[in-house]
Formats: C-alpha cells, structure tokens, sequence
C-alpha cells in the first residue's frame, strides 16, 4: 500500500490540485452615467489530478469570455457617452433668466428648424399676436330645454276609439293640423240632440211669424177704414166751409172726428202682443238656448258641429314636430289620454350651472353663447333671462336661463352643452387665436415664427373665449405664432407622436 493511502490527511501537492475559475460580469451604473465591468475569479479546488489538455482548454475558454464581454459592453459604452439630453421647459425659463440682463429675451433651446416646403406640407399657418378687445367669459356647461310655450301634448277630450293616426315621430306639423281622428258615442248623441233642437227651433221660429202677421189684423182693418173716411169728411167740410155753405163749428167736428180716428188707428198698429204671441216667442228663445247649448258641448269636445256620426278630429294646438307618438289606430281611448307631444325647437332654453362662487357676476341682460361639444365651429347665442334663486345643494351651483335661437333645430331637448356667458371685456389686449395654444405637460404653450425657425414659448394666459386667448406674458405684439398645425410641431420637436391624438382647431 503506497503512503498516500496510509495516511489519508496528507495534503497533496500543488502539481495535484487544478484551478477552476468562473467568471462573473457585474455591471453598475453610476452617477455619471458611464458602465463599469468588474471581472472576479472565484476560485475552487479539487482533489483530482487534471491533464495538461484540460489545462489549455480553461484557458481559452476565459480568455473567450473576457474578449466577449469586452465585445458587447464596448459600443454601448460610447453610444451612451454621446447621448443629448432635452432641457425640460422649466430648465429653459431658468437658464435665460440666468444669462444676465445681456442675454437672449428668449431661450432658443426649445427651437425647431422646419423649412418653408414642410411647413406648407404640414399644413403650419401663422398669425401676428395683435391688440384688441376681449370679453370676459366665464365657462360652464348646461343643458337644452324646450321653451315652456313651444310644447304641447295632444290629448284626447272624448272618450272613445282612435280610427285614424296621421302624424309620426320625427313629422313637422302646422297649428290646427289634424293628427288623430277618434269615434266617440258620447258624441254621436249630441251631434243627434242637435238636429233635433234645430229642427224645433224652424218650427218654433215659424209659429211665431205667424202668430205676428196674424194678430188684430180685423182691429186694425177696421181702424183703418174708420181713418179714412173721417179724413174724407173732414176734406169735404172744409170745401164747403171755403164757400160759405158749411159752417165753421161743423169743420171743427170734422178735424176731432178724424183725430180719433188717426189715434184709434195708431194705438192697433202698435197694441202689445197678446198671450198667443208671447207663448211662440218663449218657445222659440228656449229652443234657440238648447241649440246654443248642445252646440258648445261638441265645441268643448273638439267636435265640429257639421259633423257627422261621432268622429272627432284632434289637432295639434302648435307648430312643431311630433317628438312622440302615443296612440295606435284602434286603440281606446279615455278623456285626457296623452296622444302624442310637440315641440318647436325654433327657440329653446340653455339653462347653465354657475358656481355659486361665480353666481354674482352674472345678471340678467348679459350675453350667452353655447356650443354643442365636438362642433366648435357652430355657435348659439342668446341673452341671459333669469339667475336662480336657490343654490344646489349637491353640486352648488345656481341654475342661469337664455332663451336661445336654434338655426336649423340643431340642438335638441335635455342636449348638453357648452356654456360660456360673457361678464365683462377689456380693450387693447394682447390676443392669438385659441388655436394657438398647446397643453404640454401643464404648461401653455405657442410656437412663433422666426425665419425657418419656430420657436418654443411657454406663455401666461388670461381669458379665453372660443376664438381668442388674450396672452400676458410670452409673446410679443407683432410676432407671427402658428395658429395651425402647433401641435404637428411639438410632436416633432419630441421626435414624433407622444401626443399624436391632438389635433389643431382648424
């Protein structure tokens, strides 16, 4: 047995003992941005006896990963060392505060150079920043209403069955247009009550005429004839009193005799009617009270009095649309049933929600405009009517009335939309275009043109109005800012489509 084996805790010598190495790659990032590689050997020993080709593979194999890892980290290395860093707007105010009373007005860092072909290309227009007046306008939202007199329900006044619908959803009517034809029983039997009292009344009217070309017709006859020939003797007398034969107390006779008779016969032209006269006459005025009185039930119904049968025409009360329609043909109906309602959206009321805080800048007389979102182009315009009263408790705000034009009926009951009530004005502002803004990050911002150049200005704004911004700070008059297509120039300026969903107000 060899020595070795005799005694197992002799340590081998170094020509036994073979060295393995592993190699690690750790990579940190430092504060300065550059990569640091630290290669470390770990070393592990192991009781076997190694050959001298296992020797030169190791270490080929170490030298292979060194030169690798050299490999991979030392492009990135220089890529990394020759990045530009973009000065955010903040860094940008602050450096060309701090470049003295001497320095540029402002930082040309946040520039981007764009030729007068791509621009045209874009689509980039530009407007000089120019003075004027401004109103002030405070924004809200609200809501369309129908005008309370520009709707009308049409209801049922008879009870009754619906035997013609004429008007739909969406049908534009006139005032009076029949839109529902109803057969009602009850009121067959006033159209019948009615014939029936007209036909008495003909009759009644005919007695009565009767009974008057009637009455003391021989009295009056009599009376008559008596006038005459006392009339004639009194002629006579004074002819013969004119020649001397009749004697002046016989003419005297004469003229009291045909007094009397002129008296008798005045008093049966115009004696008062007798009791068969009276009688005709009451029964024609109670008959001529019944006609009036049946014809005034059909009236109340809607009915026509030349109708026929028990059918009622139903009409709308106003001009409108029908915004909907609740009867079907053989349908029942009841007195007061809901039909259908109309609407006139000629003019409507935009009823805006002003916080309560801003509620006492507004009054009555002062002007609205409201726009439907999405539609910036089409304006509303109306005159404040009322400030509520009464503060809502859940959203505290107080309820503002318009009454509002609505061209073309574009904005439709319960809509909402965008409000905004002017509540002053200033004269000789600065003012761009609204187009001219872009939100960045929080900030307001415009581009201004110089040369091929357009550059970045963070700007103070003060009102906006759908048109107009009026500019405090960052922008000079006369200078020319892009009022199309900024937004196409911030996204090249960060290298294209952070925001690409923006799009310019055209």
């Amino acid at each position: 047995m060899s020595k070795d084996r005799e005694n197992p805790n002799t340590p081998p010598d170094d020509s036994a003992v073979t060295e393995e190495t592993r190699v690690t790659e750790v990579r940190d990032e430092v504060a300065s941005g550059h990569s640091v590689v630290a290669v470390t050997a770990e070393h592990r020993t192991a009781r076997r006896r190694p050959s001298n080709a296992a020797l030169a593979v190791g270490a080929v194999a170490a030298v292979a990963i060194i030169a690798l890892i050299a490999f991979v980290l030392w492009p990135r290395h220089r890529e990394e060392t020759n990045v530009a860093v973009e000065t955010p707007p903040t860094a940008e105010k602050h450096a060309g505060e701090e470049g003295g009373e001497h320095g540029d007005e402002h930082s040309q860092e946040g520039a981007i150079e764009v030729s007068d072909e791509t621009a045209e290309l874009v689509g980039i227009k530009v407007e000089p920043a120019a003075k004027g007046e401004i109103e002030d306008t405070l924004a809200t939202t609200g809501r369309v209403l129908v005008a309370p007199d520009a709707q009308a329900v049409v209801g049922a006044k008879v009870d009754g069955r619906a035997v013609r619908v004429m008007a739909e959803p969406g049908q534009r009517v006139g005032a009076g247009q029949p839109v529902v034809v109803i057969d009602s029983t009850q009121v067959a039997e006033l159209r019948g009550q009615l014939a029936e009292a007209r036909s008495r009344l003909r009759l009644a009217e005919q007695a009565s005429a009767l009974s008057a070309r009637g009455e003391n017709r021989a009295a009056i006859i009599q009376a008559k004839n008596k006038l005459d020939s006392a009339q004639k003797t009194l002629d006579r007398k004074r002819r013969l009193a004119e020649i001397g034969i009749a004697a002046g107390r016989e003419v005297q006779e004469a003229e009291l005799e045909f007094k009397n008779a002129q008296a008798e016969y005045n008093y049966q032209s115009t004696i008062p009617i007798t009791r068969e006269r009276q009688q005709a006459t009451s029964e024609v005025e109670q008959v001529r009270a019944s006609v009036a009185r049946i014809s005034q039930s059909l009236e109340a119904l809607g009915a026509s009095l030349a109708g026929q049968g028990g059918t009622v025409t139903v009409t709308s009360p106003i001009a409108g649309t029908v915004v909907d329609r609740n009867v079907s043909v053989g349908q029942a109906v009841t007195q007061g049933s809901e039909l259908m309602t109309v609407m006139n959206m000629a003019s409507v009321v935009v009823e805006a929600q002003v916080p309560e805080a801003q509620a006492g800048r507004v009054r009555a007389g002062q002007r609205l405009v409201a726009r439907v979102p999405g539609q910036p182009d089409r304006a509303f315009e109306g005159v404040v009517q009322a400030v509520g009263e009464t503060v809502n408790p859940q959203t505290r705000t107080v309820p503002v009335r318009a009454r509002v034009g609505n061209v073309g009926s574009a904005l439709k009951h319960e809509m909402g939309v965008e409000v905004r009530l002017v509540i002053g004005g200033r004269k000789d502002a600065l003012m761009v275009p609204a187009s001219a803004l872009v939100d960045d990050e929080g900030l307001k911002v415009v581009y201004v043109k110089e040369g091929e150049r357009y550059e970045r200005r963070v700007v103070t704004v003060g009102s906006v109005t759908y048109q107009w911004a009026e500019v405090l700070s960052g922008v000079e008059e006369g200078e020319e800012v892009v009022v199309a297509g900024a937004y196409q120039l911030r996204n090249m300026q960060k290298g294209g489509g952070e925001e690409g969903g923006h799009h310019d107000d055209h």
